[in-house]
């Protein structure tokens, strides 16, 4: 698209398109450039600009039809006789004709004043109505466009919390808080023995001597994530008959990190009735 710089003899302007040269009232003699020109040239040398000169025709003179100067001559040829004159019959029922055809004037005037009165009366009822149903249709809009825009954030808000709450830091962060609050359930224990404690070996001259009994096994962490500390061992005894006897607790003063498993020991007094019953299990341990 060609762009036009025209000058008004004082400043160069521009640049144009066509359409804007329109706004500019350019006349045929205004200087005129664009690219592809070597110097300036006037707007009526552009070919592509001619449509934009208008040539106004001559003014219109009316001329004479053959048919109106032979009406002319034929007029002037005629010769009209005389009128008659009028008589008092012919005057009375000119008169009736006249009065009869106010009459009818009158009556039309009114019959058009009437039909106008009611038109407008019709028309203002019906522009009430019309302003009524615009502002009730307008306040619909209004309405619907607001619920439109409520439910938009609302489904907006809820996909937000629908991808916070799938999110990978989210679903780790989820596992890990589940985990911390079970600890219990992830950690168990395994291979548990129990073995006196002998101080002293027997001989020929000696007894058998002990003091308590070894706990010994395995806490085996299978949670995900969350990595445990301080956790305690609960000991319970049996008769042989299995009737509880007693509990004892101890704590494993190490860390538990997922997926591992640790060795724990402890030197347990049982009651004196325990001979062989006996159950370990983790009671409780602190998230880390």
């Amino acid at each position: 698209m060609k762009h036009y710089f025209i000058h008004d003899g004082k400043n160069q302007l521009g640049p144009f398109e066509k359409l804007e040269l329109i706004e500019k009232l350019i006349k045929p003699e205004t200087p005129i450039w664009h690219e592809g020109l070597t110097d300036w040239t006037t707007a009526d040398k552009l070919p592509e600009l001619s449509d934009l000169f208008v040539v106004k025709p001559p003014p219109f003179k009316k001329l004479e039809s053959t048919e109106d100067i032979d009406k002319t001559e034929k007029d002037k040829n005629t010769t009209t006789p005389p009128k008659l004159p009028e008589t008092e019959e012919a005057k009375k029922s000119e008169t009736n004709k006249k009065f009869k055809l106010g009459l009818f004037h009158y009556l039309a005037i009114i019959g058009i004043i009437i039909f106008v009165i009611i038109s407008y009366t019709i028309y203002d009822k019906s522009k009430d109505e019309v302003a009524t149903v615009n502002a009730t249709l307008n306040e619909t809009q209004k309405n619907f466009e607001k619920q439109k825009e409520e439910l938009q954030k609302a489904e907006a808000e809820k996909q937000r919390i629908l991808e916070e709450e799938n999110s990978p830091e989210k679903l780790r962060a989820n596992l890990i808080e589940k985990e911390k609050q079970n600890p219990t359930e992830y950690l168990k224990t395994s291979n548990e023995t129990i073995q006196q404690n002998i101080t002293q070996q027997p001989s020929l001259f000696q007894h058998t001597k002990t003091d308590g009994y070894w706990v010994r096994g395995n806490i085996k962490n299978s949670a995900t994530l969350a990595t445990f500390k301080d956790i305690v061992i609960l000991v319970s005894y049996f008769t042989e008959t299995n009737t509880h006897i007693s509990d004892e607790e101890f704590t494993i003063i190490s860390y538990s990190k997922p997926q591992s498993s640790i060795p724990f020991e402890h030197l347990s007094h049982p009651p004196q009735e325990f001979v062989k019953n006996w159950s370990i299990k983790v009671k409780d341990a602190t998230p880390n």
